[in-house]
């Protein structure tokens, strides 16, 4: 028995679903997604196939990058709203609010390409995943020292 006649038979009595667009593939007669067009193999897994892993990655350090850039922009405000001309915020401090903001960007384009992103194959996902997060953390890793520097 082939490996395509094999996949047939095997969604001919299970329900699985597209490791790339998560549509459901039974009943089934070929070896392509008949939604994005991949194409199918029957075989076990070990790899994250939905993406989770990297996009796990990408999603915590850029939710708390954007946090921490929402909590800055909050008591930026608070004291411009207070007196703005005596603001206590300088450049730098409007500089690393607009850089932790901005960590949020590659949570919101893979969230927005999803598809695009789960077609990756696993090490570019990995790979993505791993320079979104190093640069997120290198800029909370900023935002600590900055605070440090100015509160003690």
């Amino acid at each position: 028995m082939s490996d395509r006649q094999a996949l047939v038979n095997y969604l001919a009595e299970h329900d699985a679903r597209c490791p790339s667009c998560r549509y459901q593939l039974r009943g089934l007669t070929h070896d392509r997604c008949p939604e994005c067009g991949d194409v199918l193999r029957l075989g076990v897994d070990g790899d994250d196939p939905a993406g989770l892993g990297p996009l796990l990655a990408i999603a915590l350090p850029a939710t708390a990058a954007a946090t921490s850039g929402i909590y800055w922009l909050l008591f930026i405000v608070q004291d411009i709203a207070i007196d703005p001309l005596n603001s206590s915020y300088g450049p730098v401090d409007f500089l690393l609010t607009f850089a932790l903001l901005l960590a949020a960007i590659p949570l919101i384009l893979v969230l927005a390409m999803r598809r695009a992103f789960v077609r990756l194959p696993p090490k570019r996902r990995w790979m993505l995943a791993r320079l979104s997060a190093g640069i997120t953390l290198a800029l909370i890793a900023i935002d600590l020292a900055y605070n440090l520097l100015l509160f003690y």
